[in-house]
């Protein structure tokens, strides 16, 4: 044991230390690493979830405008069959044409028409004309 003198024992003992250390702290970011990704999945699962919520909702709320576009046309169809009846067979045809812009009417297709409405609480604009 003549060759293991004070220095040497220090420095094996720093060395130990230091991979200790190392050690400690891959480990302590590793598992932080490991709950931050669970952190991940479970907010990006519950955004997902969120989503198709929205989705179900927007849905419905298409659906329930389709359904109200719908029932105003039967009505105007139930009329032009009252108004049929005495003015020779004429008969009324409606569709949605757009929405009223701040530059007057703008044309838009039917289910664009309808987002914006929804959306922007636009009004519908419904044509009908006479055959």
């Amino acid at each position: 044991m003549e060759g293991l003198n004070k220095f040497k024992v220090l420095t094996i003992a720093f060395i130990c230390m230091f991979i200790f250390v190392v050690a400690a702290i891959y480990s302590n970011t590793k598992d932080a690493t490991i709950s931050k990704e669970k952190q991940k999945a479970a907010q990006t699962e519950n955004r997902v979830k969120n989503d198709e919520d929205d989705l179900s909702v927007d849905n419905a709320q298409m659906e329930e405008l389709y359904i109200k576009v719908n029932e105003l046309n039967k009505r105007v169809e139930d009329m032009s069959m009252l108004q049929n009846s005495g003015n020779n067979g004429s008969n009324i045809n409606c569709r949605v044409r757009g929405i009223v812009g701040d530059n007057g009417v703008e044309e838009l297709s039917i289910d664009a028409s309808l987002q914006e409405a929804r959306d922007n609480g636009k009004e519908l604009v419904l044509g009908c004309h006479f055959n």
